[in-house]
């Protein structure tokens, strides 16, 4: 398929006329920062290569990037040869079918001005962060979309070819100009967001502002974001919610009907107390998904906190999740 949806399963066939081949596979990838993945090919007639033995062999993966690399090698006991040549150097290229956002479609979710002791960037440095979200039920490329804290220049940062926002999920860009670092999996953009208060603006090619929102000056670790999640209006939320659900939750706890999880913020302990006295298990994570604990437990349970470092954990109790905040 030439244009495969976005997640399909796309199939490469390769005709390799030579009988006496010995080694061939495909090489691809979903961006230039990553290093081919190999899959063997196979002539077999079990991987949509047609009958077996018909000299027409194939391969499948999933299509979950917006653009796939891709190249062919063959090789028999004298020699070996690559499609395109030159490969990994050079690559075909395939392009999925995803929808361009349109105006509605994608929102300014939450975003925090003032990084001390929030989430950390993949250099273990604290910058300004900008959540965006998906509205709607289908993955959405944000190609020719603009995010810019000047009505001066409101393209003042492109998102890179391809970037791809899954249905009802989010988008997070660092706001801390490191621009060189910047890759599919962690995008910088070329503007800091002042504490003092500024603008923070949504665009798109035509210069047509999709979503734009004016704050005063911020405070330290207090984000801003939208109540209800994606479509509220934008208010301080105490606890930050970095790629998750926004809307407040209590300050001294947060209730849910399988277990309560108090105090929070915390320092030294947080007691768990389940609705039931039945056996449960109890995962703490970082905000990278880290496992710092797995236990099963029944009744009431306190968790030590104390050796923990100032910051934001996911607290779960049988996949039901809490944000918990931890300050010393």
């Amino acid at each position: 398929n030439a244009s495969p949806a976005f997640n399909s399963q796309v199939t490469i066939t390769a005709t390799i006329t030579d009988p006496s081949v010995i080694t061939a596979y495909l090489g691809y990838r979903f961006n230039t920062y990553d290093r081919f993945i190999k899959l063997p090919f196979y002539d077999d007639g079990l991987h949509n290569d047609g009958a077996a033995n018909d000299q027409v062999y194939g391969a499948t993966f999933q299509m979950t990037g917006y653009q796939a690399q891709y190249y062919l090698y063959a090789e028999n006991n004298s020699a070996g040869i690559f499609s395109p040549e030159n490969a990994e150097y050079r690559f075909h290229v395939l392009t999925s079918s995803v929808q361009t956002a349109a105006a509605g479609q994608i929102v300014i979710n939450e975003f925090l001005a003032i990084n001390q002791a929030d989430t950390v960037d993949e250099s273990n440095q604290h910058e300004d962060w900008i959540e965006l979200y998906n509205l709607s039920n289908v993955p959405l490329n944000t190609d020719g979309l603009f995010l810019s804290d000047d009505y001066n220049n409101v393209q003042k940062y492109q998102f890179p070819s391809g970037t791809i926002i899954n249905p009802n999920d989010y988008l997070m860009i660092w706001a801390d100009e490191d621009m060189s670092a910047s890759t599919p999996s962690n995008l910088h953009c070329n503007f800091k967001l002042s504490g003092s208060g500024e603008r923070l603006i949504l665009s798109n090619i035509n210069g047509d502002v999709l979503d734009s929102i004016s704050f005063e000056t911020a405070t330290a670790d207090i984000s801003i974001g939208r109540c209800p999640n994606g479509t509220g209006t934008f208010i301080a939320l105490e606890n930050t919610t970095y790629k998750a659900a926004n809307c407040p939750v209590g300050i001294e706890s947060i209730r849910l009907s399988e277990f309560t999880a108090a105090p929070n913020p915390c320092s030294d302990f947080v007691i768990l107390k389940p609705a039931d006295s039945k056996s449960h298990t109890l995962t703490l994570t970082t905000l990278h998904g880290q496992k710092l604990l797995v236990q099963n437990f029944a009744g009431e349970k306190s968790i030590s906190t104390a050796n923990l470092k100032s910051g934001i954990y996911f607290l779960s109790v049988d996949g039901k999740t809490v944000k918990l905040n931890v300050q010393h």
